[in-house]
């Protein structure tokens, strides 16, 4: 068939990857914000808290343009198989000279000072003209030079990123109020303690609702199981070697990717390696760390190290790669298992069939040994047979009409620089992915361009997390999933590393050399915006984890379960532990506590409840839910259900949590009346015998 157009390289691809956002740019406009007969899995309180809103527009856009990147792939490969377009050399889009984009920086640059902290701009100026500098003398400098001082720069920085967090033992607790203190506690005890619950006796699905996975809690219940009971500060220190094994997998990634690209490696490093602290905030909410997250940077490690591999032994090897990524996170494994299929048909150039059951068969095996060797460490197997919570865990995540909005400022602003941020992440992915499938039309791809198509398409598919919950401190895992496709744009070949000393001065072209595609401007300006707000970040997060803002000054610290906390704040804990124990002992099994501490308190007591007694604000997903609830602890009939009590250092002063509490105790009130207040708790008893 005759082609009918003739086109540069790139340029349907290019079309198409803009088209996708118009997609989603015009769903977004039209759909509703509010999915019209939705309910809400979460409490009024818990919504008030988070200050949480309907974000059904945001998600419904998104599929619609992940669909269209679908469609649009098998487009392009049908069109360049029947060689409907003919391909032409050049490219998509123009170049332009570098003093012209230059201009565009200043502007952009000016344009953000009165959108944004002036000190975020100050910085992004110097890194914008550190980098104008090392385009104007990169051709004076051996590439050599350049390689060993990148390289000792990725070494220094990641020892910053990685040793301050070892420094102080024990841990600092980085917050002294009691809404704070509740905050860090709930995620803790939702993600790390399930590890310690499982060492005292119970079981996942039914004394543990199901979180974000099971392999992270298996591990630390060994651990328990064998070398004693850990204590909170031991949690804490179980994520930063999860940080420590993101650290060395996710560079290790950036290395297989590009390898000698040193210069490329720093950058990304830049961007995305502040949140791999071991002193970042992440340390207390470990869902933003390696702990949940290390499935992406280990599957993408398996598909760099594929390349060799035929792509049947490649499927076996990606299916174990599969199962233990699934075993620590589903979600991510679901974008993480996309890319692996993409790999393999671009490698192919055909449906991978046979590769997909022996994925099925390798993962299949893979659990069976990890049972086999969990109940050889365990001396058990943890798993309930009634599987309730697990559906009930999936039905929240995949349902309600609850997340934040896409097109808001921010807490510090930076919704102006990271929202754009995003959608050049996610256009770019698309325009890779529908290149990618533009090529296989013609021939099989080498492992590198499947590789950074594999990449693209993790980073479409982890996108569904941003799209719902938009903000700084979500987008850190797509930051380190961009980093390996923007690696490409600081190639020493691109700016003509050591040309000037290998020709003469009449044969070295300045102004062919100083000129950049229109579509970089855009992605480098951002870039210098993005690295300077996560690494201030990076100085700010370490900076309280040394020396937490309630130690500055005339402070008294107490050690709790491993953890130095304002001395009232500790004294209150072991306190209201102490009690437990003793009220407990009296009458084993028939206390029941509810407390906003989830962590210290069965800590420090080592009486480990059930959902939901663990943690109602945490696991109660519906304000119709909390009576029943409360009912089903009614039917093991305690002789004594504590409360926090109103007033002390640990008492919610006020907002939603105090709001929840009352309910709480307006709930217990229909059994159970309050018969006195002591050592930090409300002591109820039943009303009648």
């Amino acid at each position: 068939m005759p082609s009918l157009l003739k086109l540069s390289r790139g340029t349907l691809p290019f079309l198409m990857a803009a088209a996708v956002l118009a997609i989603f740019l015009i769903v977004f406009l039209v759909a509703p914000i509010s999915a019209p007969g939705s309910r809400t899995l979460m409490t009024a309180e818990f919504i008030r808290q988070y200050q949480l809103e309907s974000s059904y527009d945001q998600r419904v856009a998104f599929l619609a343009s992940v669909i269209a990147i679908a469609i649009l792939s098998a487009a392009a490969f049908v069109i360049n198989q029947r060689q409907l377009l003919k391909v032409a050399g050049g490219y998509a889009v123009p170049t332009i000279n570098i003093w012209l984009s230059l201009l565009v920086t200043v502007l952009g640059l000016a344009l953000y000072a009165k959108l944004i902290q002036s000190w975020i701009v100050i910085g992004a100026i110097i890194l914008a003209i550190c980098f104008v500098m090392f385009v104007l003398f990169a051709p004076y400098i051996r590439r050599r030079t350049i390689e060993l001082a990148a390289l000792l720069m990725i070494g220094a920085y990641l020892a910053v990123v990685i040793i301050p967090g070892f420094i102080v033992w024990p841990i600092f607790w980085p917050v002294a109020d009691a809404n704070s203190i509740a905050q860090i506690e709930l995620h803790i005890n939702s993600l790390v303690q399930p590890g310690s619950n499982i060492a005292a006796g119970q079981n996942f699905f039914s004394d543990i609702p199901f979180g974000y996975g099971i392999l992270m809690p298996s591990i630390m219940s060994v651990i328990e199981h064998r070398f004693g009971a850990m204590s909170a500060g031991d949690h804490a220190a179980f994520v930063q070697y999860c940080q420590v094994a993101f650290v060395v997998i996710g560079t290790i990634g950036y290395f297989c990717f590009r390898p000698r690209n040193y210069v490329g490696i720093l950058v990304a490093l830049l961007l995305a390696a502040p949140y791999w602290a071991t002193t970042g905030l992440g340390i207390w909410h470990p869902n933003q760390t390696g702990f949940r997250s290390l499935t992406l940077p280990f599957g993408i490690l398996a598909i760099a190290l594929a390349g060799r591999l035929r792509p049947n032994t490649a499927a076996v090897c990606f299916g174990s790669v599969a199962m233990i990524c699934l075993l620590t996170n589903i979600e991510t494994t679901i974008a993480v298992g996309g890319g692996m299929l993409v790999y393999l048909t671009l490698r192919m150039r055909k449906i991978p069939l046979v590769p997909i059951l022996l994925m099925a068969a390798s993962a299949i095996t893979t659990f069976i040994l990890y049972l086999v060797l969990y109940r050889i460490a365990l001396g058990r197997l943890p798993f309930a047979t009634d599987i309730q919570t697990l559906l009930t865990t999936l039905l929240v995540h995949v349902s309600g009409d609850v997340g934040m909005r896409l097109f808001t400022s921010g807490y510090w602003r930076e919704g102006y620089y990271l929202v754009p941020l995003a959608f050049v992440m996610f256009v770019h992915a698309a325009f890779i992915v529908i290149a990618s499938f533009q090529k296989l039309g013609e021939r099989a791809l080498s492992h590198r361009q499947a590789l950074r198509a594999a990449i693209a398409t993790i980073l479409i598919a982890w996108f569904a997390y941003y799209i719902n919950f938009p903000n700084w401190w979500q987008i850190w895992t797509h930051l380190f999933l961009y980093g390996f496709l923007i690696i490409d744009l600081f190639d020493l070949r691109l700016f003509s590393v050591g040309t000037a000393l290998r020709r003469t001065a009449i044969d070295f072209n300045l102004r062919r050399r100083l000129r950049i595609r229109v579509t970089h401007v855009l992605p480098l300006l951002l870039l210098s915006v993005a690295i300077f707000h996560t690494n201030s970040n990076l100085a700010f997060f370490t900076r309280d984890f040394l020396s937490p803002p309630w130690t500055r000054g005339n402070h008294e610290a107490g050690v709790v379960s491993q953890m130095q906390l304002p001395r009232a704040a500790a004294d209150a804990l072991l306190e209201k532990s102490k009690f437990l124990q003793e009220l407990n002992a009296k009458d084993p099994g028939k206390v029941v506590y509810l407390t906003y501490n989830v962590e210290f308190v069965p800590m420090l007591t080592r009486i480990f409840q059930p959902t939901p007694a663990r943690s109602l604000w945490g696991f109660i997903h519906t304000d119709a839910a909390l009576d029943p609830a409360i009912a089903k602890i009614f039917e093991s009939r305690p002789v004594s259900i504590l409360i926090d009590a109103p007033t002390g250092p640990l008492a919610m002063p006020d907002g939603a949590r105090k709001d929840f509490q009352d309910r709480v105790r307006k709930s217990v009130s229909r059994a159970y009346h309050l018969a006195e207040t002591t050592a930090g708790w409300q002591i109820w008893r039943p009303t009648s015998p």
